[in-house]
């Protein structure tokens, strides 16, 4: 956060990247879908909406593989999912990615 708000989002990413490194290496899946998602934060910072889409999907994948232990990450992977679709201008997407939001949260 600290680079991107620095105005480099290139040590932004290289420093983001090292995260999900650091979680495999400790298994912690929780800290693991973090990391993917500040990945997807400083993507979508420096306005690479496809690669802020392909590491949120990543913890997303992550997150539901863990059987809903982590329902307020997995609620907040999804509402990230969306505003990234509205960036990129996919409507549709966005809507379905708010709905699932949605669902999680009327699950809890």
């Amino acid at each position: 956060e600290i680079y991107s708000e620095m105005g480099s989002p290139e040590l932004a990413l290289v420093s983001a990247e090292q995260l999900p490194h650091l979680a495999q290496s400790i298994a912690d899946k929780r800290y693991e879908a973090y990391a993917l998602q500040q990945i997807a934060q400083v993507f979508s910072d420096s306005e690479g909406y496809h690669g802020a889409e392909s590491m949120v999907n990543q913890a997303i994948k992550i997150l539901e593989d863990c059987s809903r232990r982590y329902h307020r990450e997995l609620f907040e992977a999804y509402q990230f999912l969306g505003r990234t679709y509205v960036r990129m201008g996919d409507y549709d997407r966005a809507m379905n990615a708010m709905f699932a939001a949605r669902r999680l949260a009327q699950n809890v």
